[in-house]
């Protein structure tokens, strides 16, 4: 079975302008008007090797323990879960509006 971040490392070589997700842009002169902005195939991928390159300098590499990200939701939930993927760790999600955490 093919890893999250091999298969993103995949689609990032094959289709590099492929779209992962769409994600709102607000303007801060105009709260109400929304853009959206194209988040592509590699530009998730160089998201989650630095990702994974700053866990592994300050954790090292892992055998499937689990770490725990707080944060805002939105992307960087993906990223960081890929990125503990690809230097071996499991992720447990926390929102930081809930006082709880799902398990990994």
């Amino acid at each position: 079975m093919r890893s999250f971040s091999a298969l993103i490392d995949s689609l990032a070589a094959s289709d590099p302008d492929g779209v992962w997700v769409k994600m709102p842009v607000f303007a801060e002169d105009k709260p109400q008007s929304t853009a959206w902005v194209d988040v592509t195939w590699s530009q998730l991928s160089r998201a989650v090797d630095e990702m994974a390159y700053w866990i592994e300098d300050k954790l090292g590499l892992g055998d499937k323990q689990t770490i725990t990200y707080i944060g805002t939701n939105d992307i960087r939930y993906g990223i960081v879960i890929f990125a503990a993927e690809k230097t071996g760790y499991r992720v447990s999600c926390c929102s930081s509006s809930s006082s709880s955490c799902s398990p990994p």
